[in-house]
């Protein structure tokens, strides 16, 4: 966290050479009556002190602290379908085909430019974490699409609460057990974060060739 004083009226500092010279002008005078050196001192001090508390008010100050925004620690969780619905053949090749070519041509990059750090999971009934190979190599195979699970888990097991969780998915999830621990994962990495939020974005894929809708 870094914290400073900000004066909205800077100027005020000026008032500061008048009542200087006026000081000046009185320890002169002092010296000359005979004063001791100590005795002057003491008595500029306490007539300086509320003077300069004073002009400092004049300046209006304010007190600002800044903390470093939670995201820059924070990743996005990309959840990749792999069930067997996501093999379903379209003009442009399978669903998960046009997945993973909107994941490396368009996802990836606007990602990257953004500087956010990616973690990936493949998920069908399960949800593993997977890199570049395993997402190319994947066969969509899987019997059920739990996408409640892989949130969940997503979420729970980040180091830090993700910024977003995007899922590229034909939308078609049959497995429902987690979706309650899902919304609840959600909810605790809202909770938790104070600066920003985690938030889900699902990007279907339909039987249009490379179209994907945002729901």
């Amino acid at each position: 966290m870094t914290a400073a004083i900000v004066f909205e009226f800077p100027l005020g500092w000026l008032l500061s050479l008048p009542l200087a010279a006026i000081l000046i002008i009185s320890i002169l005078r002092q010296r000359q009556s005979g004063l001791g050196l100590p005795r002057i001192m003491a008595l500029s001090g306490l007539r300086s002190l509320p003077l300069l508390a004073l002009i400092f008010l004049v300046c209006r100050p304010v007190w600002i602290a800044r903390e470093p925004p939670a995201s820059a620690s924070r990743s996005a969780v990309l959840l990749l379908d792999r069930s067997e619905s996501m093999s379903l053949q379209d003009r442009d090749g399978s669903r998960y085909q046009q997945a993973v070519g909107f994941l490396r041509e368009r996802l990836l990059p606007e990602l990257k430019s953004a500087h956010l750090p990616v973690q990936a999971m493949l998920f069908d009934q399960n949800a593993e974490l997977a890199d570049g190979n395993k997402i190319s190599s994947a066969t969509p195979s899987g019997k059920r699409t739990n996408l409640g699970g892989a949130i969940a888990q997503a979420v729970q097991h980040a180091p830090q609460p993700p910024l977003a969780v995007i899922a590229l998915t034909d939308g078609s999830a049959n497995e429902n057990k987690d979706n309650t621990a899902a919304l609840t994962a959600l909810a605790d990495a809202r909770k938790h974060c104070r600066y920003a939020k985690c938030r889900l974005l699902r990007l279907c894929l339909r039987k249009q060739p490379s179209a994907f809708r945002r729901s």
